[in-house]
């Protein structure tokens, strides 16, 4: 459920809304419960070893459940709320071992077929604010989120498999108007990977406006990668929606690209600026300019994500033939300025290439 339906906390409180908003009955009872089943199917899928219990006391709920679901080793939940207040602060905890991303993957989203094996050892998940009807991040104040021991296995369009280790990642927000921040460690295809960010505000979010983003990615000695993105995103129903200023730094573009599953021409050290956007099948980048050992590049292009692909569209220019011969394995070619317009596509597991136009020295080629 991500909505708070009106009609279910007027019967719960037997409180109408309107007029002055009025105080909750005074004379709440107090009361204890508990429910004990062996099993219960849920969408489909089986929960085990269901216990429940709770009790009512000066106006106040404190109740527990857990379980066995069938996407979980084992799942809990605890809820504090307090009936005698007329904004309804609450305060929710829940804990997760041994989750299964695909069963998971399938009972929030049923119907939908997703290429998607992983698995969370622990999940943690604090949230504090006042029933509101309407989304639940509406009356949301605090927000406190854990994730350790992560595995996710991802297709990277050529067959073959992009393996993601989190150790250990969370976000946090202490108040409504203070920004989501966060942090993760883990590593993509062996290679480890540390990420910082800012995600907006819990306000922001629950009005689905554009939020401001900033991450900042480091990777493993080997390649000295450093990403950053600074710039704004939003929810939709299609999913997320990004667009912002990236700067980026590798001291080998080839190594940089092994963990993601990408060949990536082995021309040693770039530096990247550009305009990106994307959303959830991929993504576009502007106004790009990428500075190497021996030269220049700038331009547009597009990745997609499943089945991967990627075009760009550049113009180079270099202060000899080094870049040319890194970039499309010519050989031959003197160590000469050069110029020239060139298109790049291709997936995970190959490079082509379309020369429109080529200067080298005075001379001057076209074609492909």
């Amino acid at each position: 459920m991500d909505r708070i339906p009106e009609e279910l906390l007027q019967r719960l409180l037997q409180w109408p809304r309107g007029g002055d908003g009025g105080q909750l009955p005074a004379s709440l009872p107090d009361a204890r419960f508990s429910l004990t089943l062996g099993r219960l199917d849920w969408h489909g899928q089986p929960v085990r070893d269901i216990r429940t219990n709770g009790h009512l006391a000066d106006g106040r709920l404190k109740a527990g459940l857990e379980g066995r679901p069938a996407f979980a080793g084992r799942v809990d939940a605890r809820l504090q709320l307090t009936l005698d207040d007329a904004s309804l602060p609450y305060r929710m905890t829940l804990n997760g071992r041994d989750l299964d991303l695909q069963r998971l993957t399938a009972l929030l989203q049923p119907g939908e077929k997703r290429d998607l094996v992983g698995d969370i050892g622990q999940a943690e998940l604090e949230l504090a604010g006042r029933l509101r009807p309407g989304p639940v991040m509406a009356g949301l104040t605090r927000l406190e989120a854990t994730v350790r021991d992560a595995r996710l296995d991802l297709p990277d369009g050529g067959g073959e498999r992009i393996r993601l280790r989190l150790q250990h990642a969370a976000a946090r927000a202490g108040s409504r108007d203070a920004p989501i921040v966060g942090e993760a460690t883990g590593s993509v295809g062996g290679s480890p990977l540390t990420l910082d960010y800012r995600l907006g505000t819990l306000g922001g979010l629950a009005g689905r406006s554009a939020q401001p983003l900033w991450l900042k990615l480091r990777a493993d000695p080997a390649t000295r990668l450093l990403a950053e993105l600074d710039g704004s995103y939003r929810i939709v129903d299609s999913g997320l929606h990004y667009d912002g200023r990236m700067t980026a730094r590798t001291d080998s573009l080839g190594q940089a690209g092994v963990p993601f599953g990408l060949q990536l021409p082995a021309i040693g050290a770039v530096t990247l600026e550009t305009k990106i956007g994307g959303d959830p099948t991929g993504l576009t980048w502007s106004n790009t300019r990428i500075e190497l050992d021996s030269g220049r590049l700038g331009g547009s292009g597009e990745l997609h994500y499943a089945p991967l692909k990627y075009r760009l569209q550049a113009t180079l220019q270099s202060r000899d033939t080094r870049l040319l011969r890194s970039l499309f394995g010519l050989t031959g070619a003197a160590d000469r300025p050069m110029r020239g317009e060139v298109e790049l596509s291709g997936g995970a597991d190959r490079i082509d290439y379309r020369l429109s136009r080529l200067d080298i020295g005075s001379t001057r080629l076209s074609g492909s």
